[in-house]
């Protein structure tokens, strides 16, 4: 029913993140591309994700033998169904599925650019602690000085922002 991914190309993907690899799912499923641009099959798959974790909430309250799990499993099978006819229809749709496309390369090309950014964001941040090193080995640096820069080796003098109150109240409340 909703299994569209086996253990091994999951485990790939939970390797490949660790790793720090690209990862191996899309930005933008091709299903969440064609909820963008048709609302019946986004309030489809709405009520088919809303059954399913009914049913899932069913078996963790009454177990998996309970006819009120039965029953949940019903509606989420039937979900499961009308979404997936939705689905086929409108993959027929040549002029849509060409938008579909369209929106996943974009995303995918978007997704690209970030992490070519972030990349070269650690690549600079790598190089300018290195040049710090550097200059204090040959300064011949106190035992302060390598400790400070220690700390800001490990993120803690970057990162002091983060400790300021009113930051996170911005953050909670955006």
């Amino acid at each position: 029913m909703g299994g569209a991914y086996d253990l091994q190309s999951i485990l790939n993907a939970v390797s490949a993140c660790i790793g720090n690899a690209v990862p191996v799912c899309p930005p933008v499923t091709e299903l969440q591309a064609f909820t963008r641009f048709d609302p019946l099959l986004a309030r489809l798959h709405k009520e088919y994700l809303d059954a399913k974790a009914m049913r899932c909430k069913s078996e963790k309250d009454f177990g998996k033998c309970d006819p009120m799990t039965d029953m949940a499993m019903m509606v989420e099978d039937s979900a499961w169904c009308a979404m997936q006819t939705r689905y086929m229809e409108v993959r027929v749709d040549r002029g849509l599925m060409a938008k579909v496309q369209e929106l996943m390369e974009d995303e995918r090309h978007k997704a690209t650019q970030k992490r070519e950014r972030e990349q070269l964001e650690d690549a600079l941040r790598y190089y300018h602690h290195f040049e710090m090193m550097a200059r204090m080995r040959k300064n011949n640096a106190s035992l302060l000085e390598v400790w400070w820069a220690m700390m800001a080796l490990r993120g803690m003098g970057g990162g002091f922002r983060l400790y300021q109150p009113m930051h996170h109240f911005n953050r909670l409340a955006a």
